[in-house]
């Protein structure tokens, strides 16, 4: 983390649309909220430590109810950790999304500072 950056700082967060895959027979929807839930979801930064926990919720919360075009505000602690784990998912991606992933990877750090009101 940038030693001078708040880590309450606002930051947001802007997804390309979201990629519509088959999945056996069925059509699903990935994208940058997809991306997230799969990090948190799959990383142990997020359910090794009561921190990461608290920050999985509050991403969690961010994203709630948002599509996947969306501006989403989040806290730079938070945005660092998802960035990280962007960076180097310790069990990889998902094979179909795989490559594909890699415009919401890159929305999570192009994040400008000061985004909109959560």
């Amino acid at each position: 983390m940038s030693e001078d950056r708040n880590p309450r700082q606002s930051m947001s967060v802007k997804f390309p649309a979201a990629l519509a895959l088959t999945v056996g027979d069925k059509q699903v929807e990935w994208g940058g909220i997809e991306l997230c839930g799969y990090l948190m979801d799959t990383q142990p930064q997020f359910n090794m430590d009561a921190a990461g926990l608290r920050a999985g919720a509050r991403i969690e919360i961010a994203l709630t109810g948002k599509s996947n075009t969306d501006p989403v505000t989040l806290e730079w602690r938070d945005l660092e950790l998802l960035q990280k784990a962007a960076d180097k998912p310790r069990n990889g991606y998902p094979v179909q999304p795989a490559r594909r992933a890699l415009p919401y990877v890159d929305a999570l750090n192009d994040a400008t500072e000061n985004g909109p009101a959560a």
